[in-house]
């Protein structure tokens, strides 16, 4: 089983540490500083976590204790109250906690994400003695806010799907660690051309039905589709006229490898995979499905276009993230700094600025136009969209 992680793909650089989803997806703080606020609010989370004797130690009631014995504790309890807590938050902050503990994100504390685990062992009870608590089972859970920006609520809905398993792709054999994929020249080729395929279908896709709907919109603008279609007509934007459309790139770095490679690749243009063509007749069925000229009392229409928004956001953010480490690691491996073969990730309009900041933005505009509904539409397709765009990562997720 295999997908869930290739959003947690780590720096660019081989033999870093990985980082978590959520900041792969750019939902952390610029420059990866904590903002005040969420450092505050995550102190007085911890604080109350490690606030001596809530939920630890012996179930018994305390008539079971001598008195003495429970007048002593409770004053060295007393004592230690202000010195464990501050140990234990520099400890868990700093990543100097017991082994197997990970360190705990302050401004993922203030987001609202609570972790659930299960403690075989609560020991003795006393502060000093919590970061050494035996822990029998795991269980994150991400919690959502209709308050948070349209683009952090659907990195943390992957997020949610990612620890339930609904990323996972069946295979016969599990993902290699990414140091260990084959970026040898023809598979690299066959990625790119996969590439190419599915962001062609994409922007095709979003442009047909673009057009479609502007010139039903002049006959009826009360119809529901209308904010879908607003919402689609600002992807379509994001695409095209801010320049975040790569099919074109993805054409031309195929051409320049064709160009300068020796024989590998073989003579003619690789065909685009199975897993690609599939993917392209998807997205196809989804545009011909929403421009139906039909009566649709039922709402399919609304539905399909928030389906095909949902895998533009999969299909975009997938190369925003992993795909740049891709090309880096490419460009490292296979020359195409000096090919002319990094267009895909490197050629961008000078007004585009920063590409992920960039579509992160755009996304936040969309989800205001969206109904509650229609958002869940498009969560709800999430899962499905993200299997089919990581299953055009198999060219490359090989050892050879």
């Amino acid at each position: 089983m295999w997908g869930g992680g290739l959003l947690m793909l780590g720096r660019r650089s081989a033999g870093l540490a990985p980082r978590p989803l959520c900041e792969m997806l750019g939902t952390r703080s610029r420059g990866g500083r904590v903002p005040p606020g969420a450092r505050l609010a995550g102190n007085r989370v911890l604080r109350k976590v490690c606030r001596s004797g809530k939920g630890f130690g012996n179930p018994s009631s305390p008539s079971s204790v001598p008195r003495k014995k429970r007048a002593k504790g409770e004053k060295q309890r007393g004592k230690k109250n202000s010195t464990a807590e501050q140990a234990a938050l520099d400890a868990l902050q700093t990543g100097k906690g017991p082994k197997g503990v990970r360190p705990v994100d302050i401004e993922e504390a203030s987001k609202g994400r609570l972790d659930f685990v299960q403690v075989k062992d609560w020991g003795t009870g006393m502060p000093d003695d919590v970061g050494k608590l035996e822990v029998k089972s795991f269980k994150p859970v991400v919690q959502e806010s209709d308050l948070q920006p349209f683009y952090e609520r659907l990195a943390r809905k992957l997020e949610t799907l990612q620890t339930q398993g609904a990323l996972n792709i069946a295979q016969q054999k599990p993902m290699p660690p990414f140091e260990k994929w084959s970026f040898g020249e023809h598979r690299y080729c066959s990625y790119i051309c996969d590439q190419q395929h599915v962001h062609n279908a994409l922007e095709t896709a979003v442009e047909t039905c673009t057009k479609h709907s502007a010139v039903v919109r002049k006959d009826d603008t009360t119809r529901k589709e209308a904010q879908t279609e607003s919402a689609l007509t600002m992807l379509h934007q994001l695409l095209e006229t801010e320049g975040l459309a790569r099919s074109q790139q993805f054409g031309q770095d195929l051409a320049a490898m064709m160009a300068t490679q020796d024989t590998e690749c073989g003579a003619q243009l690789p065909s685009p995979s199975p897993e690609a063509v599939a993917y392209a007749r998807y997205l196809q069925q989804l545009s011909r499905t929403a421009t139906l000229d039909e009566e649709d009392e039922e709402g399919e229409s609304d539905r399909t276009l928030c389906r095909l928004m949902a895998n533009g956001y999969t299909i975009m953010i997938t190369h925003l993230t992993t795909g740049f480490r891709i090309g880096a690691r490419a460009t490292e491996e296979l020359g195409l700094l000096t090919r002319g073969a990094t267009n895909a990730f490197q050629s961008y309009p000078e007004s585009t600025g920063n590409p992920l900041e960039t579509f992160v933005e755009g996304m936040n505009r969309i989800g205001p136009t969206l109904t509650t509904e229609q958002q869940e539409h498009m969560f709800e397709e999430l899962a499905p969209a993200f299997t089919k765009t990581a299953l055009l990562f198999v060219a490359l997720a090989h050892e050879d």
